[in-house]
């Protein structure tokens, strides 16, 4: 550019105002007013399908004696229920009479609670002359179980009803013997079992240095145990006269050494038994511990850690032991608990349950291992979790498929 040059920069070119038209105004006729409504009406009409096609009913069923899990559930119909999921509740006392509550809605998802009130009175009666966790429970119980089923399918015909735990899925946990089979099956690990009944050869085996459970195949709530190891026998059960006594309530089924008896341990093993190895526990501050995973639907929604003493038999709350609160986890090795935490996963889908409580042990080594699985595994007492809302909130969302 030459000194003194001017440059001209080129603008856009000035557009001649237009003035602008004026508005059409359109009249709509009797017909086209008619024909919008109509559309509207089939919006309104297809939302309404959509949102009934996902309204479900949460049906609850169980007995006032479970204050600690139905009833706790239950008390809260008001605040949980809304628009798309419903909570009802029914007494198995109740449901088979065949008295339901009326349910409107199509699906119903079935959560059942353990039947205490039909338990006691028909399955584990003070005159039932059984050892406690014999076959005759699980026979009871199974019977127990297909004729609520059929009465509850028979109330709600034209329903979908979803079980969260099906009847089946329930009566197959309570047996510990299968529960073992299927979790080896699928690869959990496990206590190893002994097929052996003879009492000698087990009582070489301790000499040993090894150590065992045995406890009964179709019970609960740490009742019906006993331990064995070099120097120490225990069990939880009376030996009265030769003969294997069970306690008449859920209460007071404390261990008492029964050491070197022979005659015990041979009435024990002509029982419905499971004779497994004893896991070394991982201690931690000087107590043993397992931990409970809530599993539902997929996702754990609470860690219960349980610990007791080091010389005590189990960690059953039943049994002495206390809950620990979150922090206790912080001191578990972080590869053993996420190894734990994902065979309880594995566990709950093994077992077709959708609501379990699944116990996990681990060894002084690191290893996790899956001790038991719970269908009915109650709430823990924390003022800082609601469990019942979040089992709530995980059913509300869930999508059942026609099942």
């Amino acid at each position: 550019m030459a000194k003194g040059e001017v440059i001209i920069k080129k603008t856009a070119e000035i557009q001649p105002l237009v003035t602008p038209k004026k508005p059409k105004f359109i009249l709509h006729t009797h017909g086209d007013m008619i024909k919008r409504n109509q559309i509207g009406n089939v919006l309104i009409e297809t939302c309404s399908k959509v949102i009934e096609k996902n309204r479900k009913t949460l049906l609850a069923v169980g007995d006032g004696k479970d204050w600690d899990s139905y009833e706790k559930l239950i008390e809260q119909k008001e605040s949980l229920s809304n628009n798309l999921t419903e909570l009802e509740g029914v007494s198995y006392t109740n449901a088979l009479k065949g008295r339901f509550p009326k349910i409107k809605s199509r699906n119903i998802a079935i959560l059942l609670f353990f039947p205490f009130d039909y338990w006691d009175k028909n399955i584990e009666t003070r005159d039932c002359g059984e050892i406690y966790g014999n076959r005759g429970f699980i026979k009871r119980f199974r019977n127990f179980w297909q004729f609520f089923q059929s009465k509850m399918e028979n109330a709600y015909k034209g329903h979908i009803i979803h079980y969260i735990n099906l009847p089946s899925a329930i009566c197959l946990e309570r047996d510990k013997e299968e529960t073992k089979a299927v979790l080896a099956r699928n690869g959990i690990p496990i206590p190893k079992s002994l097929t052996t009944r003879d009492a000698k050869e087990i009582v070489e085996i301790l000499e040993k240095g090894e150590r065992f459970y045995i406890k009964v195949r179709y019970g609960s709530m740490g009742k019906g145990i006993s331990y064995f190891e070099k120097g120490r026998w225990a069990t939880n059960f009376n030996f009265e006269d030769g003969k294997i006594v069970g306690r008449k309530s859920d209460y007071g089924w404390k261990f008492r050494e029964i050491t070197g008896n022979l005659k015990f341990l041979e009435e024990l093993l002509k029982t419905d038994v499971v004779v497994e190895e004893a896991i070394e526990p991982m201690l931690i501050n000087g107590r043993r511990f397992d931990i409970r995973f809530y599993v539902c639907m997929g996702e754990v929604l609470r860690i219960y850690p349980r610990s007791n003493d080091l010389d005590a038999v189990t960690t059953n709350i039943s049994q002495g032991a206390k809950g620990e609160n979150q922090d206790f986890l912080r001191e578990i090795p972080q590869d053993s608990f996420e190894a734990g935490r994902g065979y309880s996963f594995e566990a709950a889908k093994a077992l077709k349950l959708g609501l379990v409580g699944v116990d996990v042990i681990i060894d002084r080594e690191g290893n996790p291992f899956v001790l038991e699985a719970n269908s009915f595994p109650g709430f823990p007492r924390r003022k800082d979790f609601n469990l019942s809302a979040r089992i709530f909130e995980k059913i509300d969302g869930h999508k059942f498929g026609k099942d």
